[in-house]
């Protein structure tokens, strides 16, 4: 054996470092009591039980619906089977979570929010089953909920450390508060970054200079912004038409304040913010900045006389995708997109995630791609995104991760129709 065929056998039997851009933690409401500061108990015991009746209340409806249906057929088997998943104990027992993290040989993983922070409307996003509730919380409850929130990931990262990248929720209203969160949360550990949230009218647009301090504070802290899909999505009614509707418009509202970053200039005065868009899938990108380049060179705007790059140039220079549950179809296209730009993720525990089946899903996407590109798209890059400590997650790789021949052999048989990672034509199917 030569020199040169050694080096490529070491390059495709080495256990992989798979490094999840997407996973989600969060206890079940009541788990957050013992985080709550004395003075808000009582409000948080109130906001418990409008919890309580609000799930007591959604059981009857669909009990009725059911029943109703022929054959008492759920009318909706994707959002049931969503909300089972989000009752695992994984999304709060770390020895659970790490147990399956091994077994799906993930090395590392990003972690966001699972369900409503304290105080926050309830459910955390649109359910075509029941409108939201709101809990009528003034601007110290407000910022008291991602303080909870905060202190309770901690918590769940050191119980493994080095394996959970903990992102941040911030009280977005009150810029102040939030600089602070952004400074205690990177001295407690949570590598993820910060939680950008979605743009709503409760507070100002991202292009408004009341943020300056927030922009500032995660460059000079190296925490970056997240992203996350899903955004704030309005309710779209109880009918057959409801699902599809929030797919219809959920790339828009998770996407909606990138524009802002961009055209609003905050790359240019803090080059060195990172920005991570994650859980919208990657296709998108190459015709979202190709239509964001052409209004930057319109000769209807200024743009290209105000900002130093282009849009697409920011994207290469400031951002990342997360890709969760990244299908064959987008890694063809990762040229385009940008392969130094792509991070996958797993979207642990959710059912259009790829947990349980996340090393076929690795193969139903990955198979065919060149090796190098590989590990940057599964882990390097989220690396380099998070700043997280590559060696000490290449301990872990080398005992779980997968290696290259066994990610080349191509995906006969699908799994689950649900896991948007095996989907065969479009961003949904």
């Amino acid at each position: 054996m030569t020199a040169t065929d050694a080096s490529q056998t070491a390059l495709t039997t080495d256990r992989l470092m798979v490094v999840s851009a997407d996973g989600h933690a969060g206890p079940m409401p009541p788990g957050y009591r013992p985080f709550v500061e004395a003075k808000h108990l009582e409000h948080f015991d109130e906001y418990l039980a409008m919890i309580e009746a609000y799930d007591a209340e959604l059981a009857e409806t669909l009990a009725r619906t059911q029943v109703a249906q022929p054959g008492g057929e759920d009318p909706y088997p994707f959002t049931t089977m969503a909300e089972e998943r989000n009752r695992l104990s994984g999304l709060w027992d770390p020895d659970v979570r790490i147990r399956d993290l091994d077994a799906e040989g993930i090395a590392g993983e990003v972690v966001f929010p699972q369900g409503a922070i304290p105080f926050a409307p309830y459910p955390a996003l649109s359910d075509p089953r029941r409108r939201r509730i709101r809990f009528e919380a003034d601007a110290d409850l407000r910022n008291a909920g991602p303080r909870i929130y905060n202190r309770w990931l901690a918590e769940l990262c050191a119980a493994n450390p080095g394996r959970h990248a903990g992102i941040a929720v911030v009280p977005i209203r009150d810029v102040t508060a939030t600089v602070a969160e952004v400074h205690w949360a990177r001295e407690a550990g949570l590598a993820g970054g910060i939680s950008l949230p979605p743009i709503t009218a409760d507070y100002p647009m991202y292009n408004d200079a009341s943020y300056e301090p927030f922009w500032a504070a995660c460059q000079a802290t190296e925490m970056p912004l997240n992203i996350h899909g899903g955004g704030d999505t309005p309710f779209y009614g109880g009918g057959p038409d409801s699902i599809a509707l929030i797919l219809a418009e959920s790339d828009f509202w998770s996407r909606r304040a990138l524009a802002f970053l961009i055209f609003g200039g905050v790359f240019d005065r803090y080059p060195r913010l990172k920005v991570a868009i994650t859980e919208t899938r990657a296709g998108w990108v190459p015709s979202y900045f190709a239509m964001l380049d052409s209004i930057f060179h319109s000769h209807t705007t200024t743009m290209r006389h105000v900002l130093s790059k282009s849009p697409s140039q920011y994207f290469a220079s400031n951002c990342y995708v997360g890709a969760s549950f990244m299908s064959k179809q987008e890694a063809d296209l990762r040229h385009q997109t940008g392969v130094n730009r792509i991070m996958w993720g797993a979207d642990y525990p959710h059912i259009e995630g790829t947990w349980p089946w996340s090393r076929p899903s690795l193969r139903k996407a990955f198979a065919g791609v060149p090796t190098d590109e590989l590990k940057l798209m599964i882990g390097e890059n989220a690396v380099r995104c998070y700043g997280l400590d590559a060696d000490a997650l290449r301990k872990v790789a080398d005992r779980i991760g997968p290696t290259a021949d066994e990610l080349a052999v191509p995906l006969d048989e699908i799994p689950s129709p649900y896991n948007w990672a095996f989907r065969q034509e479009g961003d949904w199917n």
